[in-house]
C-alpha cells in the first residue's frame, strides 16, 4: 500500500471517530423519530424520554458499530477516491492536471459505491442497538438487560444469514452515489477558486 493511501485511511479513520462522538447522540434520536413515530413524536420529547429511561449511555447505544462505519466509509472513501480518479482519467483519457471538478466529482461517486458495502453492516447493527428499547417495548418485553453488538449479529445471522447485513445496500447506494457526487463536486470546485493561481500551479494546492 502507497504511502499516501495509508495517510488516507488513517485521516478519513481519525475524521470517521471524531465525527461519531459528536453526532452519535443525534443519530439516536433521529433512528427513533424514524422507526418509531408512536412512540417518539418530537425531537425535545425524544431527547427528555431517551435521557430520563436510558440516562446519557442511551444516547450512545450502537457507538461501537457507528465508529466502525464512520471509519470505514471514511477510510474507504479515502482510499477509493484515488483509485476512482485513476478509472476515470482511464475512461476519459485525461491526466492529474487536466481533470475538471466533473471528472473528480464522478471519482467521488464511484468511491462512494465501494464505501457503501463497507457501511452497510455496522449502519445495520447500529440501528438495531439504537432502537433495542423501542423493539422490546413494542413486543411487550419488560428487561434492563442491554443487547450486544455480538447478540444483534448472532440474530441478524440467524435470522437472514449473510445477506441480512446487507438489506437495504440499494437505498444506501441511491443516497451515497449522488450525495457523494455533490460532496466531492463542491468540495473541487471551492478549492479550486480558493486556491491562488501560484499555488496551484505549483502543485501545492
Amino acid at each position: 500500500m502507497e504511502n499516501k493511501t495509508i495517510v488516507d485511511v488513517i485521516a478519513g479513520g481519525l475524521g470517521g471517530l471524531a465525527c461519531v462522538a459528536v453526532n452519535q447522540p443525534l443519530d439516536t434520536v433521529k433512528v427513533k423519530l424514524q422507526t418509531f413515530p408512536n412512540l417518539y413524536k418530537t425531537m425535545r420529547s425524544t431527547f427528555a424520554k431517551t435521557l430520563r429511561e436510558e440516562g446519557v449511555r442511551g444516547f450512545y447505544s450502537g457507538c461501537g458499530p457507528a465508529f466502525m462505519a464512520s471509519i470505514s466509509d471514511n477510510a474507504v472513501v479515502f482510499m477509493a477516491y484515488g483509485y476512482s480518479q485513476k478509472i476515470v482519467q482511464w475512461v476519459t483519457k485525461t491526466d492529474d492536471k487536466s481533470m475538471t471538478v466533473m471528472h473528480k466529482a464522478c471519482s467521488g461517486s464511484l468511491a462512494s459505491v465501494f464505501s457503501s458495502i463497507a457501511i452497510t453492516p455496522p449502519d445495520i447493527l447500529k440501528s438495531r442497538l439504537q432502537a433495542q428499547k423501542a423493539l422490546l417495548e413494542r413486543a411487550g418485553v419488560t428487561t434492563t438487560k442491554r443487547l450486544s453488538t455480538w447478540s444483534v449479529a448472532k440474530n441478524i445471522m440467524k435470522d437472514d444469514g449473510p445477506t441480512g447485513f446487507f438489506r437495504g445496500l440499494t437505498g444506501t447506494w441511491a443516497r451515497e452515489i449522488p450525495g457523494y457526487f455533490i460532496l466531492f463536486a463542491s468540495y473541487e470546485f471551492t478549492r479550486k477558486h480558493l486556491t491562488p493561481a501560484t499555488v496551484e500551479n505549483n502543485g501545492r494546492g
